[in-house]
C-alpha cells in the first residue's frame, strides 16, 4: 500500500471515529444507558486502533521515500 492510500484510509477512519462520537452524543441525549453505549464505545476503540495502524503505515512509507 502506498503512503497516499494509507493517508486516505486514515482520513476515512477518522471520519468514522467522529461519527461514533456523534452516535455517543445522540445516545446520551436520548438517555440510553451504558448497555446501549458500550457497543458504540467498542467500535470507536477498534476504529482508533485502525487509524493508528494506517498512520504508522503512512509513516513507514514516507520514511522509505525520504531515504531516496
Amino acid at each position: 500500500m502506498s503512503t497516499k492510500n494509507s493517508m486516505i484510509l486514515a482520513t476515512a477512519t477518522l471520519q468514522d471515529i467522529i461519527s461514533k462520537g456523534a452516535a455517543m452524543n445522540g445516545s446520551a441525549l436520548r438517555g440510553d444507558g451504558a448497555e446501549r453505549q458500550q457497543p458504540i464505545r467498542e467500535e470507536a476503540h477498534a476504529l482508533l486502533d485502525a487509524y493508528l495502524d494506517h498512520m504508522a503505515d503512512a509513516g513507514t512509507h514516507a520514511r522509505v521515500l525520504l531515504k531516496d
